[in-house]
């Protein structure tokens, strides 16, 4: 539903909606971002207003086609707004819609990530389990991406909302930092992230 409802937009409205996003950040205060982007159209927004960001093109599903049909192709058509001040990263979506070879490869570019983790009790249940209404390339887990060494200080972890004391204490190994999305939880009814938990792990985390 995530890929289908964007690819109904067009990047010319993408960089317009970008632009907006960019002009509330400076308006509130908020002068670096990091941005899970679908087509790279943030990195022309920052580059324009002048943030400071770290924009992350969206990977998805089986194999590892999507890193030349969408990271790299992405990639190529912002070229002229990344600088010193405007990187990309590249963002394997979740544990349920990239799968451990798409994970791979994304790691494998050297570049900054981003995904999201532990964002609602569907998903807990379903990487967890097996069981549920998500859909998914393959069940995988906080878990296994650390034990096949996916994990590391170029992550960060949005949500991370239902998370038990393991999955903590091995965000806290590899160095994972985690962006609190208070406002995003709120509106999907997600839930609150363990805040103190994550700090007391010693983990970064960001807003």
């Amino acid at each position: 539903l995530h890929v289908q409802r964007k690819d109904l937009i067009g990047f010319d409205e993408m960089t317009a909606i970008a632009r907006l996003g960019a002009a509330d950040c400076l308006r509130s205060g908020i002068t670096t971002v990091a941005d899970a982007s679908y087509s790279g159209a943030a990195a022309t927004a920052c580059a324009e207003l002048g943030l400071r960001a770290i924009v992350y093109i969206e990977v998805f599903g089986p194999g590892t086609a999507h890193i030349a049909e969408r990271f790299e192709a992405h990639r190529d058509r912002v070229t002229a707004a990344i600088s010193d001040r405007v990187r990309i990263g590249v963002s394997p979506h979740t544990v349920y819609t990239a799968s451990l070879e798409l994970w791979q490869a994304a790691v494998g570019l050297g570049v900054p990530l981003m995904t999201h983790f532990a964002e609602s009790e569907a998903e807990v249940e379903w990487t967890r389990t097996g069981k549920g209404p998500l859909p998914s390339v393959r069940v995988s887990s906080i878990r296994e991406l650390a034990e096949r060494g996916l994990l590391s200080d170029r992550l960060v972890a949005a949500h991370c909302v239902h998370l038990d004391v393991g999955e903590i204490a091995l965000l806290a190994e590899h160095d994972v930092a985690v962006a609190h999305c208070p406002r995003s939880n709120a509106l999907l009814g997600c839930g609150i992230a363990p805040l103190r938990e994550l700090r007391e792990a010693g983990i970064r985390v960001g807003l």
